[in-house]
Order: C-alpha cells, then sequence, then structure tokens
C-alpha cells in the first residue's frame, strides 16, 4: 500500500516489498517501532512505478462438450507483450484441440510477468445424422433415424427408441445422450404436400 508500517523487532529491516494499484510516483512512508522502548522512527520517500503487472486469467478448469473437431482458443491478452505457453507456443492465443492442463507466462516490456495455468477436459459430442426437412403426400408415413452415435434418444413424441416412424407434420426433436454423458439435440421437418393418390379398384383394358 503507499503507507507501510514495518514492526521492529531486532536488527534494521533492509528490504520493504511495497504494493502500488497505480504508476508513477507514490509516496511511502515508513514506521519503525522498537518494541523495547517505544520509540519509533519515520521516514517517508517516493518510489517510482514504471509499469503495471500483466494480469493474466485463462479462466477456471472445465470440462467442455464440443462437435467432433471443434477447437477452444485460449487468450492470454495483454497486447505488445511477450508470450511462453507450456508447448513452446509464443504467440497471444493457443488453439487446443484435445484435454489437458495448459500454462502461459506473459512478460511485458518492463519485464514485469504474471502467469497462468487451466486444465481442460474436452468430450466429443454424439453425432446425428438426422434429416433436416423432408416434404410427403400426406398420411404418408415417414422414418426419422439420427444414427446410432448415442446410448441414448428421448424424442418429443415420448418415443425413446433410436427409429420413429410418423405420419403427420410437425417438428420432430430428439435428444441424444452418447456414452461419455454429453447430449446434443437435433430436429427434422416434415411438410405435407398433397394427398396421396386415390384408387379402388385396377381395370385392364
Amino acid at each position: 500500500d503507499a503507507n507501510a508500517t514495518i514492526p521492529y523487532t531486532t536488527g534494521n529491516p533492509t528490504t520493504i516489498y511495497v504494493k502500488s494499484a497505480t504508476t508513477g510516483v507514490n509516496s511511502v512512508t515508513v514506521l519503525a517501532k522498537n518494541a523495547m522502548n517505544d520509540c519509533t522512527f519515520a521516514d517517508t520517500f517516493n518510489i517510482q512505478i514504471t509499469a503495471a503487472k500483466p494480469e493474466v486469467d485463462l479462466g477456471g478448469d472445465k470440462v467442455l462438450c464440443v462437435d467432433i473437431g471443434a477447437s477452444i482458443t485460449l487468450d492470454a491478452q495483454n497486447i505488445g507483450s511477450s508470450y511462453i505457453w507450456n508447448n513452446n507456443s509464443t504467440d497471444q492465443t493457443l488453439t487446443i484441440f484435445q484435454s489437458g492442463t495448459y500454462s502461459v507466462k506473459v512478460t511485458n516490456a518492463y519485464g514485469c510477468w504474471d502467469a497462468d495455468t487451466v486444465t481442460y477436459q474436452i468430450k466429443d459430442n454424439p453425432v446425428s445424422t438426422l434429416f433436416r426437412d423432408t416434404m410427403v403426400c400426406e398420411n404418408a408415413p415417414v422414418k426419422l433415424n439420427p444414427g446410432n452415435g448415442g446410448m441414448q434418444y428421448f424424442w418429443n413424441t415420448g418415443a425413446t427408441q433410436r427409429e420413429i416412424s410418423v405420419s403427420y407434420p410437425g417438428d420432430f426433436i430428439v435428444q441424444i445422450t452418447g456414452a461419455n454423458g454429453c447430449v446434443i439435440s437435433d430436429t427434422a421437418t416434415v411438410i405435407h404436400n398433397g394427398k396421396l393418390p386415390q384408387y379402388t379398384a385396377i381395370r385392364a383394358k
């Protein structure tokens, strides 16, 4: 802080650590007190803070479900500083694709530095192959199947099997849970367009 009180025991204090929230000239008052006779000594001096220490915050540890092949970008911020990640990358940002622990040290132009570490557990989302839209004749049955990328399926119709058959229009939503606990949802829209042809018999000519 701008004013520091240094308790005196024996000997002479030779080093004081002062925290300052602002750059520039800071006035510091040091008060030393002799515990034996209560004699005190005070002195004031100025210190020059040339630059603030960089602040690095990669966020907290995370468990994330992502689509297969998706990436996550870590940003050490503090533009204009130098960077060194634990994989020896020297960029401000680091793109990751897999689980692991990632750390970075950031040093500004004045030699002040800070560091941070974060751990990511990255899990793949299940994959759905459900078609988006289909147009059929009225009352024509349509099979909806999102593929075998999940362990559990739950449709907005209440069905819990992987494949369902519907004969009416609407949006059909399925929630898919993978073996690793990741969950996605997908939607297929069934549109009716015209009636099925009607006939009562086949005539031969």
